[in-house]
Formats: structure tokens, sequence, C-alpha cells
């Protein structure tokens, strides 16, 4: 009899285990599709921000990769939204084409500010950290001439941490594999410090000083977000 219960429970953990693998794969290739769709997003926008040399953000609300299922590659993990997108429509530039490629979706808004940024609003996001006052925010000469050095210091700013353990928030964690921009004369680069900004404020300058987009993602169990410059 002892031996019989013991395979059984053999038996079961062997299920679970496959299970979990199953599921952990499973999501594994999820995510790497999210990845592909976050990147033809980006590459829309890229496309219809280059003439008009305008600066990009955009703000999505996603669901969170539970933790039991997650592959140990994707240690934190957020699923962008799905999206049908237009090609690039010729002839339209700027907040016009942006428009045209997400008019086939519910939930998205998109304007173009006084700061001449196109903002694109997906699923409506969660923006709480974003609203952060920083009194000072400063930046090594380093981090003046590299956007996402910058971010970081956006983040590691004291008001901003402070502000994230109140809302029980913490942001991915990953490791990015990129070339550090090279601090020369001429090349595009913050001011030294920022005074009385909000965290999408400061963001928003490192969007329009190195003519990129700036996608900022949450979901809401876990409390966890993500902030990536393209």
């Amino acid at each position: 009899m002892k031996i019989w219960q013991k395979s059984v429970a053999a038996l079961v953990w062997v299920a679970l285990t496959f299970l979990r693998s199953e599921c952990a794969l499973s999501e594994s290739v999820d995510l790497h599709d999210s990845i592909e769709k976050k990147m033809r997003v980006i590459n829309q926008l890229h496309n219809a921000l280059h003439r008009t040399k305008q600066a990009g953000r955009v703000y999505y609300r996603a669901d969170c990769v539970p933790e039991e299922v997650r592959p140990n590659i994707f240690p934190q993990a957020i699923r962008f939204p799905d999206l049908e997108l237009k090609d690039y429509p010729l002839g339209h530039d700027g907040v016009r084409s942006v428009h045209d490629i997400f008019d086939r979706n519910r939930g998205i808004t998109t304007v173009e500010d006084s700061a001449n940024i196109v903002r694109i609003r997906i699923n409506h996001p969660s923006g709480e950290i974003l609203k952060t006052l920083i009194p000072v925010l400063a930046f090594t000469h380093d981090q003046q001439y590299d956007a996402r050095q910058a971010i970081g210091a956006i983040f590691h700013a004291k008001e901003v941490t402070a502000e994230l353990e109140r809302l029980n928030m913490q942001p991915i964690l990953r490791a990015e594999d990129y070339i550090s921009a090279y601090p020369h004369e001429g090349a595009p680069h913050l001011r030294p410090s920022l005074r009385r900004v909000t965290v999408d404020q400061a963001l928003d300058a490192v969007a329009i000083t190195f003519h990129g987009i700036i996608a900022y993602g949450s979901c809401m169990q876990p409390r966890v977000f993500d902030v990536e410059f393209f």
C-alpha cells in the first residue's frame, strides 16, 4: 500500500512538474511574441515621427505574467497589449499618421501637446509614479549624454524611491546590452540639473533631447512598471 501511495505521489509530482514546464515554455513564447509586438509599434512610431523630428511617449497598461509560471529568463515581465496596426500611411507624418496607425483599436488616445511630443495612451495606464515631484534632479556628466543612464537617474532620485516604496511598486529588472553614448562636443545632452520637475516632465526632457520614444508600461498585480528608451 505504501509503495502504491509513493508511486501515485511520484506520478503527481511528475505531472505537476511537466505542467509547470509546459506553462513556462508557453509563457516564454508568449513573452517573446509580446516583445515583437512592442517593437512593431515602436518601429511604426519612428517612421511616423522621423520627418517631423518629434519625440514620442507611449503609456500602456498590460497584464503581468504570474510569478509561478514565469520562465527564468524573465524574472519579471509584462505583456504588451495586442494591437491591430495599419501600415505607416505614406504622405502623412506626425500625430496624424500616428492616429491612422492605431485607429482600428479601442482604448487608445493619440495627442500632440505644446512640448511637440506625440503621446499615445493604451488601455488607460496607471501613472501615479509619473506625478512625483523632484525638487532638484542632478545628472552626472555621463548621464547628461546618455538617455538610458538619465532615466536611471530619474528613478533613483530619493523622492521617487520613497514614492515607489509608498505605492508598493517596483521596476522591471533587466540586463541591457547597449553602447553607451560617448560625451563629446556637439552631441545632444541634458542640462546638468532640472528643477521642480515631475517624473513625467523629466522623461519628456530625455525624449526631446535625444529625439527618441520612451515607453512606460504598468500592471497592477503585482504592481510593477517598465520604462524603455527607443
